[in-house]
């Protein structure tokens, strides 16, 4: 709203006589195209784009000649012209539906509460139908939203404010929010969200990247000429430039965003992971309902990738830093999820090194996914000379239902610790020590650590001297020595036996 003098009167001089009014309604729109263009910011061109109301262009006009008439002692001689804007919006009704309401907010609010809650906003609530009716399709009220709420347009807002007004504090805390479409979230998506929160607070940066790619990109990766990744949908209508065939496999947009961000000057090494799908015709799982239509989707699996570009360093056994970095992030990020994961050494991935590889086991053996330092000449066909170590796991392969967390009561009794130095094969990992040491120490163990390892002089080649330590309790008193004993002998036994370690003995 706003008042105007004649044009050519930039006061009240002597002798002025009839004064024209103006009480407008400001057009959202074009103020703040008006305010962007010259690049003039007011207190009133901040109020005026957001929206007034419309029927306060009356009131404003009335109260204005009111005051004329009680301080300036004026006339009113004739009525206002209404010119009617087009754009000019009547008071809005809408509809609402208690079982809506109830199934977004978690609650069990009655058709009595909710009017009682909107009419307090100044809302006017009329009844419809059957009012106690709880059917998805059942109109219970219809509400007409009064013009100076231009905020209140769709169903969804009179929710926000039933909600506001029902208290934040009351909504149900058993699971939050529903999701439209019904029901709570999926386990999956909430551990995923996890799975990206976990990583940006060690350090990874997700990042998001096309699902299209160029026609010949996949032959830089090494693929066989057989294998089924190579086997690609073309858009007919492509609207990315050369990228005309959807990506069946994550890898290539890896490798553009490490070039990308090296070359635009990122420190190494870069840490980025990302949760994205690949397209693979012929891999869609067909049930005998689907329309033929359906029949000829491809597969659409969800990987996770993980990857780390530019660190140049050697850990033990001159492993790079990278791969170590690697398959510590993927072993915490298991135990952060409470997800089965596993990594046993070899794997046969046409970009992957041969002989740094690690096939990804879920809790049942089945591989869902592969971790290795990418081969220089994959890496050359995009421009990168730097090392990229990289993991892949199939979500969808992947069973995302969290163990369930175990709690035991603090332990009564104290621990015995034992620590062996074994002289362990080249080859064989820890891991593979590990579950032989669980599967003969019995029930008293509570843990196996591995805390040392050493190659070098007294050491025979092809060896490595590893220091492990066995953490024995009972919950039902203290451990007798010859107990100890007894377990740590088996566990020698099984490892001489099963892995041709030797036990280093003092003397």
């Amino acid at each position: 709203q706003g008042a105007s003098r004649l044009p050519h009167q930039q006061g009240r001089e002597e002798g002025t006589a009839d004064i024209l009014l103006e009480s407008a309604f400001f057009a959202p729109l074009l103020v703040r195209q008006a305010g962007r263009a010259l690049g003039l910011a007011s207190e009133s061109s901040y109020r005026f784009e957001r929206g007034a109301d419309w029927d306060m262009v009356e009131r404003a006009a009335r109260r204005a000649l009111s005051l004329f008439e009680e301080l300036a002692d004026a006339h009113v001689i004739s009525d206002w012209t209404d010119r009617f804007d087009p754009d000019r919006r009547p008071p809005a009704a809408v509809p609402l539906r208690l079982w809506q309401v109830n199934r977004l907010l978690g609650t069990s609010i009655t058709t009595d509460e909710a009017a009682q809650l909107l009419q307090s906003l100044g809302l006017t609530v009329q009844p419809m139908g059957n009012p106690q009716s709880s059917k998805p399709s059942a109109v219970n009220m219809m509400v007409e939203v009064p013009t100076f709420r231009r905020d209140i347009l769709a169903e969804a807002d009179l929710i926000e404010e039933l909600a506001r007004r029902w208290g934040l504090d009351k909504l149900s805390s058993d699971g939050g929010f529903r999701v439209p479409g019904g029901g709570r979230r999926q386990t999956r998506h909430v551990v995923l969200d996890r799975c990206r929160s976990w990583l940006a607070a060690h350090g990874f940066h997700e990042v998001i990247t096309s699902t299209f790619q160029l026609p010949g990109e996949l032959d830089g990766l090494q693929l066989a000429e057989d294998d089924p990744r190579r086997r690609v949908l073309t858009v007919l209508d492509p609207h990315h430039g050369g990228e005309t065939t959807l990506r069946t496999c994550l890898l290539p947009s890896l490798l553009d965003v490490a070039r990308r961000n090296l070359n635009a000057g990122a420190e190494a090494p870069l840490l980025f992971f990302q949760i994205n799908r690949a397209y693979r015709p012929g891999a869609r799982k067909v049930a005998p309902d689907d329309r033929q239509d359906d029949k000829l989707l491809p597969g659409e699996p969800e990987f996770l990738q993980v990857g780390i570009a530019g660190e140049e360093g050697y850990g033990y056994d001159e492993v790079p830093l990278d791969l170590l970095q690697i398959k510590g992030t993927l072993e915490a990020l298991s135990e952060r999820l409470r997800i089965s994961l596993t990594l046993e050494p070899g794997g046969d991935e046409a970009w992957l090194l041969p002989g740094g590889q690690w096939r990804v086991l879920d809790g049942q053996g089945h591989q869902v996914g592969t971790a290795g330092r990418v081969r220089p000449e994959v890496l050359a066909a995009k421009d990168l000379d730097c090392p990229l170590s990289v993991a892949e796991i199939e979500l969808t392969a992947l069973d995302l239902t969290p163990v369930p967390l175990r709690y035991e009561d603090f332990a009564r009794f104290p621990a015995v610790k034992r620590d062996l130095s074994l002289l362990v094969p080249e080859g064989v990992t820890f891991g593979e020590v590990s579950a032989v040491v669980r599967d003969t120490a019995g029930a008293l163990l509570e843990n196996v650590e591995l805390f040392d390892i050493y190659r070098g002089k007294g050491v025979p080649e092809g060896r490595g001297a590893y220091g492990i330590r066995l953490k024995f309790r009972s919950d039902k008193g203290n451990l007798k020595g010859r107990t100890v004993d007894g377990a740590i002998a088996r566990c020698v036994e099984a490892l001489t036996d099963r892995l041709k370690i030797e036990h280093r003995t003092q003397d």
